[in-house]
């Protein structure tokens, strides 16, 4: 049985028809004679299941739309893509070329998501991030702001990603990390537990990275890290910056006393652990 109808109501995609649709009978929140959103053809939304187009939204193209997933607002789905499960796609994001979005994953904001990548479980894509290639956004990983995941790259877990943060290579990141500000992470690097990189960093290999702990009065990880001068910098509590700097900050905030030493010792075993030789870019 049918649940919706194309009216002959008709707007252009490009040089792309569209069709509004019209439900036929109720489904999910939707209710007989209700107004869809446009899609080219029959192809595009299935038939079965809950899956609808709300609103000014558009699917076309080779795209579908299938199971109980959502497109909302102005949201585009188009290419070869796949939005199914209780996907929701909406506000101003694009999903398209060979991308699958599903299970629980929202994309919004102004995201757009393509070329042959992945977006499942509990995911939310919004901002203007971008995320294609083959990468995998996944468990209950956020992508925002003007953040880009692509190539072969994995985030799951609780990672966050946003700013203008670059996630790409065969890089991983997972846990409860958090990557933002202009951090570049690509190649093998792989990046987990309770993390924050930010800043200029440039981390490429699992070298360039040292976290230490739980240390100090408070227990934190500090991670030291390689930037994009070929120097270390340190995330520690609410400071972020060079080494040296964080060092005057320790040997001032605690005066020669235990915790001072340990600060101190994980630093020289960064200077140790971290490879700042030239390199990098080359995936």
């Amino acid at each position: 049985m049918k649940k919706y109808e194309f009216t002959k109501e008709t707007k252009l995609e490009g040089k792309t028809k569209l069709r509004r649709i019209k439900a036929l009978l109720d489904f999910g929140n939707v209710r007989r004679g209700t107004l869809g959103g446009w899609i080219e053809r029959e192809e595009n939304l299935s038939h079965e299941g809950n899956a609808w187009v709300y609103d000014n939204a558009e699917v076309y193209g080779n795209a579908s739309v299938y199971e109980n997933a959502q497109i909302r607002n102005n949201a585009k789905v188009y290419g070869k893509a796949k939005v199914y499960g209780n996907a929701e796609i909406s506000e101003n994001a694009e999903v398209f070329d060979n991308a699958w979005v599903c299970n629980s994953a929202r994309i919004y904001g102004s995201a757009k998501v393509y070329s042959g990548q992945w977006a499942y479980g509990n995911a939310r894509i919004y901002g203007n991030a971008q995320v294609c290639g083959n990468a995998e956004i996944y468990g209950n990983a956020r992508i925002f702001g003007a953040a880009k995941i692509y190539d072969n790259s994995k985030i799951c877990g609780n990672a966050e990603i946003w700013d203008s943060a670059e996630i790409y290579g065969k890089a991983k990141i997972y846990g409860s990390s958090k990557i933002y500000g202009n951090a570049e992470i690509y190649g093998t690097a792989k990046i987990y537990g309770d993390i924050k990189i930010y800043g200029s960093a440039e981390i490429f290999k699992m070298e360039h990275m040292l976290v230490v702990g739980p240390i100090g009065k408070r227990h934190n990880y500090t991670t030291f890290y390689r930037n994009r001068s070929n120097e270390i910098s340190v995330s520690y509590e609410r400071f972020t910056g060079k080494i040296d700097d964080f060092l005057n900050e320790i040997k001032e905030k605690y005066k020669g006393d235990k915790c001072a030493k340990v600060y101190i010792s994980a630093a020289e075993l960064a200077r140790e652990q971290i490879d700042l030789r030239a390199g990098g870019k080359t995936i």
